[in-house]
């Protein structure tokens, strides 16, 4: 599934600088283009380890110390890490800038990676992960990307597991950090009140501090969603609800007809009570408290999903019901109106999406990270205007298939599995324990 390739070096460093001296601030937003896809298999979990010790010491400060200096300068510094990257943001006082920068270029360049911090950090991921277990959302939510994503990258979870955590040696987050944490695999970006050349100045100093003979990054291949309807479910004893989660075959960020689907999902099961999910589910119905849909995306698609959470006897008729909906929304049988109220909700929530400086350089490294076409999130708002009705009808019927079908159901299946069993056109039903890993 992947190309593999070899050393890297940067001819030119890549960096995105927006100066906005009204700001009292400075922000950083520094993006590897590395993250869980390239854990080594068995051994998941190894970037997020990787990225969270980097704010754990560095060889000239311990854990303590490095923390104590970077709050006496009133800076903040948070890690976000994904499956193709890992993301280290912060912001601090524009007069501050100089010792914020040096703190970012030792956790850069110089992470400790010390031993007891390590155990510590591995303890409190375990610690986690088990937590987990008694969070049913939180299972199903894992167990769906595991299982329908089987076998592909995108299906191992960045945080790992309890058994691939379990593996893991300081030596592996050191051999992840030396394989790939390099000026070549990563965007180097700041805004706020200094000016364009000071902080281009200052990523120009980070990156040179930063290793620069690194291994290039593998591409990743889409992942193909399981075909057929598929009956997946997930025994947890004692549960008076379930879990349920149905999905299918994803829509990617380059497809052109993306904002009219997003559009139409909005409709389906948006973040509205106008929503049909929303409204069948909970306003007509009352088996759940919310019902939603969504689509989600990596540089490729990875899914659509629809979930909620019924009593056991409301299960079967959540998950019929849930099936009808997604027919009804297949056959395009959207009236004008609710077109024009998605249309009008959407077009306004997406001022949001740019409406602070620190928000638009974070949008400029995603377009970066995801290979999106310059200006994705410039044009969101307009090209959200240019939605048609009949654009979306069309963009319906060209994409939207429901035939392949994985149905994932957690809970205390005595009151409900051998209804579910009987869903016409299913091609398969499998049954796992809720902590079983795949």
């Amino acid at each position: 599934m992947t190309k593999k390739k070899g050393k890297l070096r940067a001819k030119k460093v890549k960096k995105i600088v927006i100066s906005d001296p009204s700001s009292p601030l400075v922000f950083v937003d520094i993006a590897l283009k590395a993250g869980s896809t390239m854990d080594p298999e068995g051994k998941e979990g190894v970037s997020s380890l990787t990225a969270s010790m980097l704010l754990r010491g560095t060889k000239n400060l311990t854990a303590e110390k490095f923390h104590e200096k970077l709050d006496d300068i009133g800076g903040e510094l948070f890690l976000g890490r994904y499956m193709e990257s890992t993301r280290l943001v912060g912001e601090c006082l524009a007069e501050n800038a100089d010792k914020f920068f040096d703190l970012i270029e030792q956790v850069l360049a110089e992470p400790s990676f010390e031993e007891s911090e390590f155990k510590k950090l591995k303890n409190q991921s375990l610690s986690r992960l088990k937590d987990e277990l008694s969070d049913d959302d939180a299972i199903a939510d894992r167990r769906f990307q595991e299982y329908s994503l089987a076998g592909h990258k995108y299906g191992r979870l960045t945080g790992g597991s309890l058994e691939s955590v379990e593996n893991i040696s300081p030596d592996d987050l050191k051999s992840y950090y030396d394989k790939f944490y390099g000026s070549a695999n990563t965007i180097f970006s700041a805004t706020g009140g200094l000016s364009k050349k000071n902080l281009e100045l200052k990523l120009d100093r980070l990156s040179k501090a930063f290793n620069n003979d690194v291994q290039e990054i593998d591409s990743v291949e889409a992942p193909k969603f399981p075909k057929g309807r598929q009956l997946h479910i997930i025994e947890k004893p004692n549960r008076t609800q379930s879990q349920i989660v149905i999905g299918a075959q994803g829509i990617g960020y380059e497809n052109p007809n993306y904002h009219e689907i997003i559009m139409a999902n909005h409709i389906l099961g948006g973040s509205s009570f106008s929503a049909w999910l929303m409204k069948e589910v909970r306003e007509k119905r009352g088996w759940s408290y919310g019902a939603y849909s969504f689509y989600r995306n990596a540089k490729n698609p990875l899914y659509f999903m629809a979930s909620t959470t019924p009593s056991n006897k409301d299960t079967v008729g959540a998950v019929e019901l849930i099936l009808k909906l997604l027919k009804k929304f297949s056959k395009g049988k959207i009236s004008k109106s609710e077109f024009d109220f998605a249309k009008k909700s959407l077009v306004n929530q997406s001022a949001f999406l740019q409406d602070t400086i620190k928000k638009r350089l974070g949008n400029k490294v995603s377009e970066d990270l995801l290979d999106l076409k310059k200006g994705f999130f410039d044009d969101y708002q307009a090209r959200l205007k240019k939605v048609t009705y009949k654009g979306m009808l069309k963009a319906i019927e060209r994409h939207l298939n429901f035939d392949d079908l994985y149905l994932l159901v957690l809970g205390t299946p005595d009151e409900w599995s051998s209804e579910l069993e009987k869903l016409p056109k299913l091609k398969e039903v499998t049954r796992t324990k809720f902590d079983e890993q795949p």
